[in-house]
């Protein structure tokens, strides 16, 4: 029998990241297109200690339904976490969500209808186009350079659109799939803006844990409540455990958690773990460790590629997260991905990242799971790809 699909459900493609993650899963390659974090650093016996200890802790518990919003403990620990590396959520209230997947899936759901106009980050990170193109009545990129957001752009096209209201989505810190960092004092334009333009921000930091040096939040810097903050521990735990954050104001927390009551995703099983990871102290004492270990590997990418790259190739310059990108004059990152599978590498075409404008010619690398010798050997082949 043939079922008829709707026309929400065809706007769905396959994520080019997931396209080659299939591909990386199933050969012999160095891969330079991960999302995951370093899995050699997940301590796993560490996880099976924090289980046992939250399974003797709280037992049954741990196996019933998920009630509204996230378990009270792991949302007070979230907001002494946050509070910890620069967020400030005073005032606000926190809503646990399966991963920040699911936070901006919701947030997308509850805030965005076909009179609000959002704009982005162009090129952006490819997971959120989707359920934003699917609500928005326009979705709108803006350049972005090695500061960030260009914010005269932002304006230009601020004042192009009347919409009912317009939202911003914004991965201000370790940017994908860029790795860029928007500046102290484009943050703070943004915010003017925001005023100015009667803008609602999405800020969505992952990186923020597993970085050192940034700037603050956007949301620390809102004195309006304008920004809605959204955390994950997917890159200073595990992606696995699903477990993100959304905070708001209390009023649109509450109506976020009734949205959440529709697919009861996040599972009561990992918000304890989640748990006890806090209150054992594991999170804060692994995190210390992943942010020197990523700075050190994405120091090593960025001086492979100044030793082997041609002058033809430009590269972002990230100084945390997991990713940079690539742009190569004359190069076709998408037909040049066979070529490179065959010559043992793998990395993430970004055609499909940009709103518009597309761009063929460049290309994601991450650090997460090659070696430190096999980041310094993947670069020379690409180099060599790149040459030909």
């Amino acid at each position: 029998m043939k079922f008829r699909v709707t026309d929400k459900a065809l706007m769905v493609e396959l994520s080019p990241v997931e396209e080659v993650s299939r591909i990386a899963r199933q050969t012999r390659v160095i891969n330079f297109a991960s999302g995951n974090p370093d899995l050699k650093l997940i301590p796993i016996h560490d996880v099976v200690g924090l289980i046992e200890s939250a399974m003797a802790k709280w037992g049954v518990k741990l196996l019933t339904y998920p009630g509204m919003g996230g378990i009270e403990d792991l949302k007070a620990e979230i907001k002494r976490f946050a509070k910890g590396i620069g967020v400030d959520v005073d005032g606000d209230d926190v809503v646990v969500t399966c991963g920040a997947q699911h936070a901006f899936r919701i947030l997308s759901d509850v805030l965005i209808d076909h009179d609000v106009t959002v704009f982005c980050e162009n090129p952006t990170f490819y997971e959120i186009l989707t359920p934003l193109r699917i609500n928005a009545k326009h979705v709108v990129g803006v350049p972005i350079d090695s500061n960030g957001i260009v914010t005269y752009e932002l304006e230009k096209l601020l004042k192009s659109f009347k919409s009912k209201y317009n939202i911003l989505y914004l991965v201000p810190t370790c940017h994908n799939p860029t790795g860029v960092t928007m500046s102290i004092e484009r943050r703070k334009h943004v915010l003017e803006l925001a005023s100015t333009y009667d803008l609602i921000i999405l800020e969505d930091d992952p990186y923020r844990p597993i970085a050192s040096n940034t700037p603050p939040p956007l949301k620390s810097l809102d004195s309006e409540g304008r920004v809605i903050y959204v955390g994950s521990l997917s890159k200073v735990f595990a992606p696995g455990l699903r477990i993100g954050w959304i905070a708001a104001s209390s009023e649109l927390a509450y109506r976020i958690s009734l949205f959440e009551q529709l697919d009861f995703a996040t599972s009561t099983f990992t918000q304890y773990i989640a748990l006890e990871a806090f209150k054992s102290g594991f999170i804060y004492s692994h995190m210390l460790k992943l942010a020197d270990h990523y700075r050190r590997k994405m120091n090593t990418m960025l001086k492979a590629l100044s030793d082997f790259m041609p002058c033809n190739v430009e590269w972002t310059k990230p100084y945390g997260g997991f990713f940079l990108m690539l742009a190569a004059q004359g190069f076709d990152a998408e037909l040049s991905l066979t070529e490179a599978i065959r010559s043992g590498i793998i990395y993430v075409p970004t055609r499909k990242f940009y709103v518009s404008n597309e761009q063929r010619n460049t290309l994601r690398l991450s650090i997460t799971q090659p070696t430190f010798e096999e980041i310094i050997k993947g670069v020379e082949i690409l180099s060599q790809i790149i040459r030909r």
